[in-house]
């Protein structure tokens, strides 16, 4: 998919940290999606990436851990879910989970666009440059 623009001569810098999460990160633009995403994380991913995680099951002790449900009043009428703060922060989480996975996976197609393009290199002789050099005697 992006082989080709992977290819030409770009520079990347990023930092890992000791857990392999990339820390800083320098010469990939982002897509679109990808920003608007860590802008609003309540948005739904459009381009088929990794599904949400199933919600976990409700608690029995009434503790406002899960996502909170609509709940039905006596009248009938239904109450809109109000996201709690936790809710939030756990979406954020899994947000923050598939950015760091998608720069991951970025990382890895770039390193490995520059193996293809050093074995390429060097199957052309061009790295060889200091070896006939050593080679050839002085004039």
């Amino acid at each position: 998919m992006g082989s080709t623009e992977s290819s030409e001569a770009r520079r990347v810098s990023f930092g890992m940290d000791e857990e392999e999460r990339v820390r800083v990160l320098q010469g990939i633009r982002l897509s679109e999606n990808v920003v608007n995403r860590m802008k609003d994380p309540s948005q739904p991913c459009k381009a088929g990436g990794p599904a949400p995680s199933p919600a976990p099951p409700p608690s029995t002790r009434g503790t406002s851990e899960g996502p909170q449900k609509a709940r039905k009043p006596s009248r009938g009428r239904l109450l809109p879910a109000v996201p709690s703060a936790s809710l939030s922060w756990h979406r954020y989480r899994q947000e923050q989970a598939r950015v760091q996975d998608e720069l991951l996976q970025v990382v890895a197609r770039e390193r490995e666009a520059v193996a293809e393009h050093r074995s390429a290199s060097m199957q052309r002789g061009e790295g060889s440059g200091d070896q006939e050099k050593q080679k050839s005697p002085p004039l």
